[in-house]
C-alpha cells in the first residue's frame, strides 16, 4: 500500500478528546471494530463505518464518550460520538512492506518516524497488546487530561500523548488467506412486519450440479428463534439436512428408524421378522404398525446461531439470514396476508455455492414449538391448499424455475436424481385419511386395499420440536415383502410379477409396512400460528436409497397451510 495515501488520512491534532483514551476491547461476538452499524459491547455504545480503501478495507469505529473541550479558555464537558480508531481489515503482509502502519510487514515490528506535518508516530506489531498478527499506530498529540488538583480535586490541562490511533490485521492461515464472514449490520428495533413473531419454521430445498452420475443437493428443516435471550438482530438456529449422498442402497434399512410411539392394529408375518433379522433391525413389537424416519430425525437437532436484518423497499419486506462463521446468506420474502394469524415468507434471494434450484419457506408465530399436535383432528376439517406465496391462485408460475403451485392446492416439489425441481402433483389432504392411534392417521382399507395403485401411507406426530414424519408405501410392495402374493422367480416375467402383486393388494389392508422395500420416508414440522393452531407442515422427503442419477432416489420439499388459517 501507497504510503502516502494512509498518512493523509491520518487525523490531525486532538484539540477534542474523551476522558477515556484508549478503547475497551470488546469481548463478544460482533467485532466493533470490522462490523459496520451501532452496537452496544460491554456497556459501552459504539458505531462503525467501513469503505472499500486500496486493496483492504478501512472502518472508523466511534465511542459515545464524554468529552472535553476548551471553549472560549473554559474547560467543558458534553457527551457525544467521538473517533476511537481506524482499523484495516485483515489482509496480507506482503501488501504492507513499505508502510510504516505495519511495520513494513515485519513480523514482530517496532517502528518510529516522524510525518510531513511533524507529528512523532510509533508502530508495534504482534506484541501482548496488538496480538498475533496485528499491529497498533500511536500519534504524539496534545490533548485535554484530567489531574488531581492539590485540593483533591479534578481539573484539565493539555499535555503532550502517545494517542491510539489506528490498528491493521493481517490474514493467516493456509496460503495467507483468512475469510471474512459478512454480519447483519445492527438493528435498532424488531422488524414490524413481522409482528412480534419470533419463533420459526423453515423448509429448504437447494440443488446442485450432478458430479458425474451422482446427483448433489441439500434439504434443511429447522426452528428458528430470532432474537434470544433479547439479543436484538441475531437467531438460533435448530435444523436437521439430508444430502443425497446419506445413504446408499445397502445401508437405507439402517438409514431408518421407527418412531417411539408406534400406532398399533397390524399384522406381521415370517416373511418380514425375517428381512428385519437381515438388515440388523429389530423385532418389530406385536401388533405393532411400524412407521419409520430418517434416523438422524429422531435424534437432536444440530445447533448454530447468526445475525438477520430486515429490509424494506419496493421489492418488498424481506428478512435476511447470516450465519456465523459462514460466507452464506439466504434472503425470504414476506406475503403475509393482511390479517393472517402466522407469518409466510419465501426463499427469494441465497448465495449457496454451485446451486442450480432452490425453494424454500418460513413460517412464523408469536408461539414457541413443543410437541408434536395429533393429525387426528385435522380430518374433519377444511382442506389444505399451497402456501399462498406459491399458490397458482394467487402468484403467476412464471417466476420460478418450476411448476411450484399443485393442481392439488398443495406443493410438492422433488429432484430425482438431478438439480431439476420438478412439481410432483402429490396429494396432501388430511381428508383422504382415518385414525389409526397414537395421534396417527393413515389411509383408509378402500385406499390401502386398492389394486390398482393401491398406498399405505401413516402420518404421526413426535414428541418435541413440532416434528412429524410420513411414511407411505404402494400396496403391491406390502403384499410382496409379506408373502401375499407368490415370490418372484428369477428368469420370470417381472411384469408379470408386479400384476399378480398388484392383486394381492387386498389382502394388506391390516398389515405393517415392511422394512425391506423401505417406502418412501417424510420429515415434518409443524407449524403453530398465534393461536396455538396447527396452521401449516413443511418438510422433505428423504427417500435416499442410492445417489446415482439412474435410482429412484429423492429429495423432495412439500409445505401446505391450513384451510382454516
Amino acid at each position: 500500500m501507497r504510503r502516502s495515501r494512509i498518512l493523509l488520512s491520518l487525523l490531525a491534532a486532538v484539540v477534542m478528546v474523551p476522558l477515556m483514551l484508549v478503547a475497551t476491547p470488546a469481548n463478544a461476538e460482533v467485532d466493533v471494530y470490522t462490523t459496520p452499524g451501532q452496537h452496544t459491547v460491554n456497556g459501552r455504545q459504539w458505531r462503525t463505518a467501513c469503505e472499500p480503501y486500496s486493496k483492504t478495507t478501512r472502518c472508523r469505529t466511534e465511542i459515545l464518550a464524554t468529552v472535553v473541550s476548551q471553549v472560549k479558555g473554559r474547560f467543558v464537558q458534553t457527551n457525544g460520538w467521538v473517533f476511537n480508531n481506524l482499523t484495516y481489515v485483515a489482509s496480507p503482509r506482503t501488501l504492507w512492506t513499505t508502510n510504516p502502519l505495519a511495520a513494513n510487514g515485519v513480523v514482530g515490528g517496532n517502528v518510529a518516524w516522524t510525518a510531513t506535518d511533524g507529528r512523532k508516530w510509533r508502530t508495534e506489531c504482534d506484541t501482548a497488546t496488538t496480538g498475533k498478527n496485528g499491529c497498533r499506530s500511536y500519534s504524539q498529540a496534545r490533548v485535554i487530561a484530567s489531574y488531581t488538583t492539590s485540593s483533591g480535586g479534578r481539573g484539565f490541562r493539555w499535555d503532550s500523548q502517545w494517542v491510539f490511533n489506528n490498528m491493521v490485521r493481517f490474514t493467516s492461515g493456509p496460503g495467507g488467506a483468512t475469510v471474512i464472514y459478512p454480519t447483519a449490520p445492527p438493528m435498532t428495533s424488531a422488524p414490524a412486519f413481522l409482528k412480534g413473531r419470533r419463533h420459526f419454521t423453515l423448509g429448504t430445498l437447494v440443488t446442485q450440479t450432478n458430479a458425474g452420475s451422482q446427483a448433489r443437493g441439500i434439504g434443511r428443516l429447522s426452528n428458528i428463534e430470532l432474537d434470544p435471550g433479547g439479543q436484538l438482530g441475531t437467531f438460533k438456529e435448530r435444523y436437521w439436512a439430508y444430502t443425497f449422498d446419506m445413504a446408499v442402497e445397502k445401508d437405507y434399512g439402517q438409514f431408518r428408524a421407527s418412531i417411539p410411539n408406534l400406532p398399533r392394529g397390524c399384522l406381521s408375518s415370517g416373511n418380514e421378522a425375517a428381512d428385519r433379522r437381515l438388515l440388523n433391525l429389530s423385532p418389530l413389537p406385536s401388533g405393532a404398525c411400524d412407521v419409520r424416519t430418517a434416523r438422524s430425525f429422531l435424534g437432536q437437532p444440530t445447533v448454530r446461531s447468526g445475525t438477520y436484518e430486515a429490509i424494506s423497499g419496493s421489492g418488498g419486506n424481506r428478512l435476511r439470514l447470516y450465519w456465523k462463521n459462514s460466507s452464506v446468506t439466504e434472503t425470504y420474502l414476506d406475503a403475509t396476508p393482511q390479517n393472517q394469524a402466522f407469518s409466510e415468507l419465501r426463499l427469494s434471494a441465497h448465495n449457496h455455492p454451485d446451486a442450480v434450484n432452490a425453494i424454500g419457506f418460513m413460517f412464523g408465530s408469536t408461539k414457541p414449538r413443543g410437541a408434536g399436535r395429533s393429525l387426528a383432528p385435522e380430518i374433519s376439517k377444511r382442506p389444505w391448499q399451497a402456501p399462498r406465496s406459491v399458490n397458482p391462485v394467487n402468484v403467476a408460475q412464471s417466476q420460478f424455475p418450476y411448476n411450484a403451485g399443485g393442481g392439488d392446492q398443495t406443493l410438492w416439489t422433488q429432484s430425482v436424481g438431478s438439480p431439476k425441481l420438478e412439481s410432483a402433483r402429490q396429494a396432501f389432504q388430511f381428508g383422504h385419511y382415518v385414525t389409526s392411534g397414537a395421534g396417527c392417521i393413515v389411509t383408509p382399507t378402500s385406499v390401502r386395499g386398492r389394486v390398482a395403485y393401491g398406498w399405505h401411507s401413516y402420518m404421526c406426530p413426535l414428541a418435541s420440536d413440532g416434528k412429524m414424519v410420513w411414511h407411505h408405501m404402494v400396496s403391491s410392495l406390502v403384499a410382496e415383502a409379506h408373502g401375499l402374493c407368490p415370490a418372484f422367480v428369477p428368469g420370470a416375467s417381472l411384469p408379470e410379477h408386479r400384476k399378480r402383486c398388484e392383486a394381492a393388494s387386498p389382502k394388506t389392508v391390516n398389515y405393517s409396512l415392511p422394512a425391506r422395500p423401505g417406502g418412501h420416508v417424510n420429515e415434518a414440522l409443524q407449524v403453530i400460528d398465534d393461536n396455538n393452531n396447527l396452521a401449516g407442515i413443511v418438510g422433505l422427503e428423504s427417500s435416499l436409497y442410492s445417489h446415482k442419477s439412474s435410482s429412484q432416489s429423492q429429495l423432495s420439499l412439500f409445505a401446505a397451510i391450513s384451510g382454516d388459517s
